[in-house]
């Protein structure tokens, strides 16, 4: 499946774009260049260029690449 749609069917949801304040206008057309700029949809475009990328990977492997991730870009 290709890495655009899968972003865009994981931010096509009402109670996330609520939560995260962003609308259907915010993902019509989203790719992963540039960086959106909610935080949120930055976040979900990172992660799934990361498992796009580390799909031949085991899914530890691709865990731990997205905690790290995280934790260097987002925590606290």
């Amino acid at each position: 499946m290709d890495a655009q749609y899968i972003l865009k069917a994981m931010l096509d949801n009402e109670d996330l774009m609520e939560k995260h304040k962003y609308g259907p206008r915010d993902i019509k057309d989203i790719q992963f260049e540039p960086p959106h700029d909610n935080g949120f949809i930055q976040f979900m475009q990172s992660a799934v260029k990361i498992m796009d990328e580390t799909q031949d990977e085991t899914p530890r492997i691709m865990a731990n690449r997205l905690i790290k991730f995280f934790e260097e870009n987002y925590a606290l």
